[in-house]
């Protein structure tokens, strides 16, 4: 990812039985005028996946840190939070590869303007077994990421889609929603030992 002066990347790591190789969620942060330290951003934001996202995870998931890294990416400086806590759903976790895919909606059309979360540590409830949100779930869920957008702006530090070196958009796009799928995601590789 190419993060430009004036953005930011963060990334929530978490540990646990849940993702015993690890696992991280990222996203860009519009931090262009704010003149804050990348320290004050993730002591801001990095506990805003605490307050919303944590209860629709499994008690075998740790959210350990978030990191912040400005741009650019070779000069731009960093810092991280610690954050130590636990999901808060007690049924059993889904398998590592098994994920939540939250959708990052912009305006930008085209496979450039897209993004997407794979939210780790899914309780087993969450999913039926043919894969779908059962019982009201992704309702839930929806509720969960909305709240967390409209906290990211209320925050100052409005989420931004970063691109790559060579994409044919080139600057980060405003992310205007998260569209939980209502179907479970997996990653495309291998589970490592």
């Amino acid at each position: 990812m190419e993060i430009p002066d004036g953005y930011a990347q963060i990334n929530w790591h978490f540990t646990g039985a849940a993702v015993p190789t690890g696992a991280q969620c990222t996203l860009g942060l519009n931090v262009t005028g704010v003149g804050v330290t990348a320290q004050e951003v993730a002591d801001e934001v990095g506990p805003l996946w605490s307050t919303w996202i944590l209860a629709t995870q499994s008690s075998a998931l740790t959210l350990v840190s978030a990191s912040v890294k400005f741009g650019p990416v070779a000069t731009g400086p960093s810092a991280e939070v610690a954050i130590g806590d636990a999901g808060t759903n007690s049924a059993t976790a889904e398998v590592p590869n098994v994920a939540l895919l939250v959708q990052k909606v912009t305006a930008a059309g085209g496979r450039a303007g897209r993004g997407r979360f794979y939210v780790p540590g899914m309780a087993g409830d969450v999913f039926a077994s043919n894969g779908v949100s059962g019982g009201g779930t992704q309702a839930v869920q929806q509720t969960a990421f909305d709240n967390f957008h409209a906290a990211l702006i209320t925050s100052g530090f409005s989420p931004v889609l970063l691109h790559s070196v060579g994409a044919p958009i080139t600057v980060p796009t405003p992310i205007t929603s998260f569209q939980v799928s209502g179907l479970a995601a997996t990653q495309r590789r291998r589970l490592r030992r």
